[in-house]
């Protein structure tokens, strides 16, 4: 996977997450990726933050996943059988919201 495409990701994650939150100075994204996923993880510093990612019924995270898997199918050449999993998984201090 090209790191290029990764930073592209996150940064676009990052920017809107932070303008979600009431506390957008802590939150933390770490990033991942295998052969065929990329994976970031978010930390906030609160449930409520967690809550302001997630959505109501997980609408904004998934507004978030989809605008990201049209960056990488932008970004990325379509190849012969190629499909690029994008897995955004959000905790705070006291749980993991992932399902």
């Amino acid at each position: 996977m090209d790191p290029s495409i990764i930073d592209i990701l996150k940064n676009h994650i990052e920017d809107d997450i932070k303008r979600l939150v009431s506390e957008p100075d802590k939150i933390k994204i770490d990033s991942g990726c295998t052969s065929n996923s990329i994976i970031f993880d978010i930390s906030t510093s609160s449930a409520y933050d967690s809550g302001r990612i997630l959505g109501r019924h997980g609408v904004v995270l998934e507004a978030i996943r989809t605008i990201g898997l049209a960056i990488i199918s932008a970004k990325i050449p379509k190849e012969a059988g190629s499909k690029i999993n994008l897995h955004i998984n959000v905790q705070n201090h006291k749980r993991s919201l992932d399902k």
